[in-house]
């Protein structure tokens, strides 16, 4: 089986979901930062292709609209099932416990998305 190789689009949103969601090396790769990750991808993906002016927004707001898809649980879980369905199983497949961590943790890393950085104005 040969590996397929991502397309630039593809590369793109992946570094674009990395950045949104950077947190400290030690806290990178566990089921939180996984889950986050999966959920930004496919709300995300659902903003690619419902708003226009997507590729055209800066970070901040990137990130100010991605997060008003946390306010609504029953339509992020609809809108990630359908765009991105691994993420969907960090909405549906954990304890309720666990998906409000992961949750938290997505709102938080777009709250400090949407915050300036050293150099910028």
């Amino acid at each position: 089986m040969e590996n397929e190789v991502p397309t630039m689009k593809e590369r793109n949103l992946e570094a674009l979901v990395a950045q949104l969601t950077w947190m400290p090396q030690r806290f990178q790769g566990g089921i939180h930062s996984v889950g986050t990750q999966a959920i930004l991808r496919g709300i995300l993906m659902h903003m690619e292709k419902t708003k226009p002016s997507f590729r055209r927004m800066t970070r901040k707001k990137l990130a100010a609209a991605a997060a008003q898809y946390l306010a609504d649980y029953d339509s992020l879980v609809e809108i990630v099932s359908r765009e991105y369905p691994p993420g969907a199983a960090f909405l549906k497949g954990q304890t309720d416990l666990m998906t409000a961590s992961i949750l938290g943790q997505l709102a938080a890393a777009l709250s400090a998305a949407q915050k300036p950085r050293w150099g910028e104005w």
